[in-house]
């Protein structure tokens, strides 16, 4: 029957007839998948002729999806928006485990749907598991990115370069992620690896521009530093993120130090503006630079003496807990190391003073009562035992326990649940409930970042929209109610040992 409904480029069952069919695949819009089974199969084209001996199939590959009607929306809108086809014909002609992934991944993201000019370039391995699974290291990212922005003429050419090459990363976790290929923990440091790339590149795109001001041209190399902060610095970034950074800069003997901090101040700029700045190509990230001493008050770059300075006299409380995650990302790598040096002290005391414990469970109580929904039930983020509260839990142990164990001064929050187990301050199984939750909160924020195209943090209240989210992340029988059961579960759970071990002292 889909055979012969598709093979019509007119359509000639009736529009009954047509609405059963689809309704029986699980399409909702039947007028909607209509139109686009018209427009992929009329025509003379190589591609319609293709299209009209392959769509059946595709049908029902999209179907078996979380969301078929989208799904067959975007192979309309992929193969209208794809200007050479020889690759997407060989590719659906040839190879059916890339087609079959194809439909899978369009029925799964809307934000893959806003990235369709960047699928082509997954067409040729979809259907390589081997090169799915191809290690690309960090170190070969920022050649890559440098390069990419290096080689362009102008300054409007390096933004699209950036922007082009942080979409497609994008691109490719995304697809790894739909398709089980990275974890929770592969996804977050695969996102934080193409932020370093693009920091690197933003770096270049800021130093050549300010080097071009006549100011600046008998400056000495100033050696300057990107500092990652928040889920950038610890290697735990969702696809929603903004990226958190510190800019810290030195002063070489002889150098006049207004000339200096004038020069690391505009790189720290052309930085922002470089990543940040909206272009045809959109955004490759929104910075925030709020962090930084004195907040938006505050210049965007220091001198390493103005942080040391700052840290030793005012810094608050939530500014040291955010600096557990610092990481130097680009720039001058002994200076990055010397910054970590510098702080390391303030973050991690001998013995952390009650005050200071006092001060962070205020600041958490503040948050629960100031921030948290009206309905937190099923609050990702927020809500009790979601990722909040254990980053809270992990980072007070942190700071106590991280002066006399080294090995706690970790930015990540799942090794550091590790090692305060391995530690003997939780047990395993402790550490092992922590870790739970934190991986299955953040892996269906993520999801629901892919399936939505916009940020959102609590579970869908509309059963449609909660059952294609179920369905996204395995949950076959009763998707929205399986997968909120495994919410309360894993996040009860969290939440004890918060209201046990963050509240109270019943911890080593």
């Amino acid at each position: 029957v889909l055979e012969a409904f598709a093979a019509s480029p007119t359509i000639r069952l009736s529009a009954d007839g047509a609405a059963r069919q689809l309704a029986a695949l699980g399409y909702r819009d039947a007028s909607a998948a209509r139109t686009a089974v018209a427009e992929l199969t009329t025509g003379l084209s190589r591609r319609s002729r293709l299209m009209r001996q392959t769509l059946p199939l595709m049908l029902d590959w999209i179907s078996e999806s979380p969301d078929p009607d989208l799904g067959l929306e975007q192979l309309r809108l992929l193969v209208a928006a794809t200007a050479d086809h020889a690759q997407l014909v060989a590719t659906l002609r040839d190879t059916p485990i890339a087609a079959e992934r194809l439909c899978h991944i369009l029925g799964s993201s809307r934000l893959l749907g806003k990235l369709l000019d960047r699928i082509p370039e997954m067409l040729p391995v979809l259907g390589d598991d081997q090169a799915l699974a191809a290690t690309v290291t960090r170190d070969m990212l920022v050649g890559r990115a440098v390069h990419a922005v290096s080689t362009r003429p102008n300054r409007a050419r390096q933004l699209r370069a950036l922007r082009r090459f942080v979409q497609g990363r994008l691109v490719r976790t995304a697809v790894r992620d739909l398709l089980g290929l990275a974890d929770m923990p592969t996804v977050g440091r695969e996102l934080a690896d193409t932020a370093d790339a693009a920091a690197q590149a933003a770096l270049t795109i800021a130093t050549d521009h300010t080097r071009s001001d006549s100011r600046y041209r008998t400056l000495p190399e100033i050696p300057f530093s990107v500092i990652a902060m928040g889920k950038w610095g610890a290697q735990e970034l969702n696809y929603a993120s903004d990226i958190d950074v510190l800019f810290v800069y030195d002063t070489p003997t002889g150098t006049d130090p207004d000339l200096t901090r004038s020069y690391a101040n505009q790189i720290a700029a052309g930085f922002v503006a470089a990543l940040a700045d909206v272009t045809a190509d959109g955004i490759a990230y929104r910075v925030d630079t709020d962090l930084r001493p004195e907040g938006r008050n505050g210049p965007l770059a220091r001198s390493l003496d103005s942080y040391a300075a700052y840290y030793d006299r005012w810094a608050a409380t939530w500014e040291y807990q955010s600096l557990i995650k610092a990481r130097p990302a680009a720039g001058d790598p002994t200076l990055g190391a010397a910054f970590i040096t510098l702080i390391t002290p303030h973050v991690y005391p001998e013995t952390l003073p009650p005050d200071t414990i006092r001060n962070i469970r205020t600041m958490k109580a503040r948050i629960e009562h100031e921030r948290l929904p009206h309905d937190a039930a099923f609050h990702l983020k927020l809500g009790p035992g979601g990722l909040t509260d254990i980053e809270f839990f992990t980072q007070l142990l942190q700071l106590r326990h991280g002066g006399r164990e080294p090995a706690l001064r970790t930015e990540g929050t799942i090794p550091a649940l590790k090692e305060l187990a391995r530690a003997g301050i939780l047990t395993a199984e402790q550490a092992y409930t922590m870790i739970s939750a934190y991986r299955f909160c953040a892996r269906v924020r993520n999801r629901l970042y892919l399936q939505l195209g916009k940020p959102a943090d609590a579970l869908p209240t509309d059963g449609v929209q909660g059952v294609r989210l179920g369905r996204s992340l395995g949950y076959e029988e009763a998707p929205r109610s399986a997968l909120r059961e495994e919410y309360r579960r894993l996040t009860r759970r969290a939440r004890r040992l918060v209201e046990t071990g963050f509240y109270h002292d019943s911890m080593r």
